[in-house]
Protein backbone atom coordinates (compact mmCIF):
# COMPACT_ATOMS: atom_id res chain seq x y z
CA UNK A 1 0.00 0.00 0.00
CA UNK A 2 1.05 3.04 -0.75
CA UNK A 3 0.05 7.13 -1.00
CA UNK A 4 0.85 8.81 -4.06
CA UNK A 5 0.41 12.66 -4.25
CA UNK A 6 -0.12 14.24 -7.21
CA UNK A 7 -0.20 17.41 -5.88
CA UNK A 8 -1.63 19.40 -3.05
CA UNK A 9 -5.24 18.24 -2.11
CA UNK A 10 -5.60 14.97 -3.32
CA UNK A 11 -3.98 11.33 -3.32
CA UNK A 12 -5.06 7.92 -4.18
CA UNK A 13 -5.84 4.53 -2.46
CA UNK A 14 -5.30 0.98 -3.43
CA UNK A 15 -6.45 -2.02 -2.83
CA UNK A 16 -4.05 -4.63 -4.54
CA UNK A 17 -5.27 -8.06 -3.46
CA UNK A 18 -4.59 -11.52 -5.81
CA UNK A 19 -5.83 -10.56 -8.85
CA UNK A 20 -6.92 -6.81 -8.36
CA UNK A 21 -5.51 -3.10 -8.97
CA UNK A 22 -8.54 -1.13 -7.84
CA UNK A 23 -7.95 2.28 -6.93
CA UNK A 24 -9.94 5.63 -5.89
CA UNK A 25 -9.41 9.07 -5.74
CA UNK A 26 -9.89 11.07 -3.04
CA UNK A 27 -9.43 15.12 -2.56
CA UNK A 28 -10.13 17.30 -0.02
CA UNK A 29 -12.86 19.63 0.12
CA UNK A 30 -13.90 22.82 1.38
CA UNK A 31 -14.34 21.18 5.11
CA UNK A 32 -10.86 19.89 5.47
CA UNK A 33 -12.15 16.09 5.16
CA UNK A 34 -11.96 14.21 1.99
CA UNK A 35 -14.46 13.18 -0.91
CA UNK A 36 -13.35 9.92 -2.19
CA UNK A 37 -14.34 8.99 -5.76
CA UNK A 38 -14.30 5.68 -7.77
CA UNK A 39 -14.43 6.20 -12.05
CA UNK A 40 -13.70 2.02 -12.60
CA UNK A 41 -17.45 1.35 -13.56
CA UNK A 42 -20.33 2.36 -15.98
CA UNK A 43 -22.95 4.57 -15.25
CA UNK A 44 -25.61 1.42 -16.05
CA UNK A 45 -23.33 0.03 -13.40
CA UNK A 46 -23.11 2.51 -10.75
CA UNK A 47 -26.85 2.79 -10.73
CA UNK A 48 -26.77 -1.09 -9.75
CA UNK A 49 -24.47 -1.42 -7.34
CA UNK A 50 -25.51 2.12 -5.43
CA UNK A 51 -29.02 2.68 -6.62
CA UNK A 52 -30.71 6.18 -6.81
CA UNK A 53 -28.60 7.80 -3.91
CA UNK A 54 -25.44 8.57 -5.02
CA UNK A 55 -23.22 11.90 -5.91
CA UNK A 56 -21.20 11.96 -9.43
CA UNK A 57 -18.74 13.80 -11.00
CA UNK A 58 -18.01 14.07 -14.53
CA UNK A 59 -14.23 13.98 -14.55
CA UNK A 60 -13.64 11.88 -10.85
CA UNK A 61 -16.48 9.72 -10.83
CA UNK A 62 -18.85 8.35 -8.13
CA UNK A 63 -18.76 9.87 -4.48
CA UNK A 64 -17.89 6.51 -2.35
CA UNK A 65 -17.55 8.09 0.68
CA UNK A 66 -16.00 10.70 2.88
CA UNK A 67 -13.48 10.54 5.49
CA UNK A 68 -11.06 12.36 7.61
CA UNK A 69 -7.40 11.08 6.27
CA UNK A 70 -5.60 9.10 4.39
CA UNK A 71 -5.18 5.97 7.03
CA UNK A 72 -9.03 6.12 7.43
CA UNK A 73 -9.95 6.06 3.51
CA UNK A 74 -7.51 3.18 2.93
CA UNK A 75 -9.65 1.46 5.79
CA UNK A 76 -12.72 2.36 4.18
CA UNK A 77 -11.67 1.97 0.59
CA UNK A 78 -10.77 -1.92 1.43
CA UNK A 79 -13.95 -2.70 3.12
CA UNK A 80 -15.60 -1.08 0.28
CA UNK A 81 -14.39 -2.94 -2.36
CA UNK A 82 -14.40 -6.69 -0.01
CA UNK A 83 -18.17 -6.07 0.94
CA UNK A 84 -19.37 -3.91 -1.84
CA UNK A 85 -17.94 -4.00 -5.39
CA UNK A 86 -16.31 -7.68 -5.48
CA UNK A 87 -19.26 -9.28 -5.01
CA UNK A 88 -21.27 -7.40 -7.24
CA UNK A 89 -18.34 -8.07 -10.11
CA UNK A 90 -18.51 -11.41 -9.26
CA UNK A 91 -22.24 -11.62 -9.73
CA UNK A 92 -21.97 -9.51 -12.98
Amino acid sequence: MGVWSVGEGHWHVGYYEGKYCIEAIGFENEEGTWDVFFNHIDDEDVQKLLGSEYEIDNDFGVLIFKTNDYEEAQTKFHIWVETILLPFLDNK
